[in-house]
């Protein structure tokens, strides 16, 4: 029997649920007693209760019990809409399997974990080719319907181990994607903290878009409502700016690239809401955007800092521009910066950023190098270099595998993408590779398709241009990114390498 701890105060006129232990599937049954109609999702513009959304689950459960999917094993999720994934994974997981959802087909490769898998998907919304590759694989395809069962509570059904958990992928910014395991225990802490950070509560009616729910975005935006009580709201539409009109929208969270959409839409395509709390990670936003923003959208802008790994570390009010060169860390977060023996770096010293986990995560699955070099005696070590200002405020300085070596010092490409995003308004991504003839060279890959003005670009860069054989300026649109918005460097240099992007010496 797992241990728990499940209580409900109250607080002015809302609830909250604290638990140490508890499947996300208990919270929303609970709130299903509480307040049964009011929305948990807005998923494409259509509300689903509180009542609704416990009664699917049910009904879920049901279905996956009378057809043996109970106790230890993995269910790979194959469907891309975000309402379906939530009732079958959170149905699955009551029953003590782990779940992980797939972008398509072709991705049932990836998921390399061993024991029993089995393939879901919803019967109406299959993917053509997910039978014959399921049956290639010998893999059990289960087609969830839900009309005509009977609805199976939390506390009804067979008993099992335990609650099951679910993968998340990290971000492949280094060319090599990972397996975490998010357990109860994990998502107890995660969700709580992310709730507490983001200022959420019974009234936040909060816009996830359409972030997949393999990413640590998709996963824990979408679920950290449901814990207190509120509501997501799940954009898949296409036009994926018409959220922002949602009622009583409190707060909205994006990467620069969905930001970078949403500001495309044409003026008045959503209302500007002063009470809108708006987050945006995974990236830099341009300081045109963050006025676009303030301008458009809301005054309340924030940044955050975050990983699959680690969670929120740092989230930061956007009151100007200058709030964009550092981050607030969160107060009861443990990092540190430190130095190649892992000894504590002085302050405002440069060295690599680790944080605390000890308890939650401390492996990848299924990969043992890597999780030797990212984690450490409870600490996650995400790649980052930073140092820490007297006000303490965290500095990032770029990640160690993309630091360029100029003239013998290391520096952060940041330093000159960011001034580049700003200038010119367009992404830029800064890599450094050996001629044929062994001479560094510098190259600059902006996502446009437009020339800009190259002595400009020459003259940004040459404090540290000089350090280099040449400097040579490529045009790419779109840069690869992967599924949260980040740009793929690895992908990038592979671009640029085969003559995909267009490219100019100054």
């Amino acid at each position: 029997m797992r241990e728990r701890r499940l209580s409900f105060f109250s607080e002015t006129c809302f609830y909250r649920v604290k638990f140490e232990c508890v499947m996300i599937a208990e919270a929303i049954f609970h709130w299903a007693k509480q307040c049964p109609d009011k929305p948990a999702i807005v998923h494409g513009g259509r509300a689903v209760s509180y009542g609704e959304f416990r009664l699917l689950i049910s009904l879920a459960r049901d279905f996956f019990v009378r057809r043996n999917c109970v106790g230890d094993g993995y269910a790979i999720i194959a469907t891309g809409n975000l309402l379906e994934f939530w009732i079958s994974s959170l149905a699955l997981r009551s029953l003590g399997l782990t779940t992980v959802q797939v972008p398509g087909p072709t991705a049932l490769d990836e998921i390399v974990v061993e024991g029993r898998r089995v393939v879901v998907s919803f019967a109406g919304s299959t993917w053509p080719s997910l039978a014959s590759r399921c049956e290639q694989r010998g893999l059990e395809l289960v087609q969830v319907v839900l009309a005509g069962g009977e609805a199976l509570d939390l506390d009804q059904g067979p008993s099992t181990s335990g609650a099951g958990g679910h993968l998340l992928r990290t971000s492949g910014t280094t060319g090599d994607y990972k397996l975490v395991l998010m357990t109860a225990k994990a998502d107890a802490v995660f969700l709580r903290r992310k709730t507490e950070v983001i200022g959420m509560n019974h009234e936040t009616v909060l816009c996830a878009f359409d972030f997949p729910a393999w990413t640590a975005a998709g996963y824990r935006w979408a679920a950290s409502p449901w814990t207190v009580g509120g509501t997501v709201v799940l954009e898949q539409r296409r036009d994926i700016h018409l959220a922002l009109g949602q009622p009583g929208l409190t707060h909205a969270v994006m990467v620069p690239s969905t930001l970078a959409s949403v500001l495309s839409a044409a003026e008045g395509s959503f209302p500007y809401n002063d009470q809108l709390r708006l987050t945006v990670g995974g990236g830099a936003m341009t300081d045109k955007q963050v006025e676009q923003v303030k301008a458009r959208i809301t005054p309340r802008l924030f940044n955050l800092l975050a990983s699959t790994e680690g969670g929120v570390i740092a989230h930061t009010p956007i009151r100007d521009i200058g709030d964009m060169r550092s981050h607030s860390l969160v107060a009861d977060r443990l990092v540190e910066i430190v130095d190649e023996h892992d000894a504590p770096a002085p302050q405002g010293t440069t060295g690599r950023v680790r944080v605390g986990v000890r308890g939650l995560v401390d492996a990848y699955i299924n990969n043992a190098p890597a999780a030797i070099e990212c984690f450490r005696d409870g600490f996650f070590y995400p790649g980052d270099m930073a140092f820490i200002k007297p006000d303490g405020r965290l500095v990032l300085q770029g990640r160690v595998s993309d630091l360029l070596n100029v003239g013998g010092f290391k520096v952060s490409p940041l330093s000159l993408e960011e001034p580049l995003m700003n200038y010119l308004g367009v992404a830029v991504c800064v890599l450094s590779m050996f001629s044929d003839c062994g001479e560094e060279e510098l190259h600059v890959v902006l996502e446009s398709n437009h020339a800009f003005d190259q002595a400009k670009i020459a003259s940004m860069l040459r404090g540290t241009g000089k350090f280099f054989s040449r400097v040579k300026v490529h045009f790419l649109r779109p840069l690869a990114r992967n599924e949260m918005g980040k740009i793929l460097r690895h992908e990038v240099r592979r671009q640029i390498l085969s003559s995909e992007g267009r490219d100019k010496t100054v």
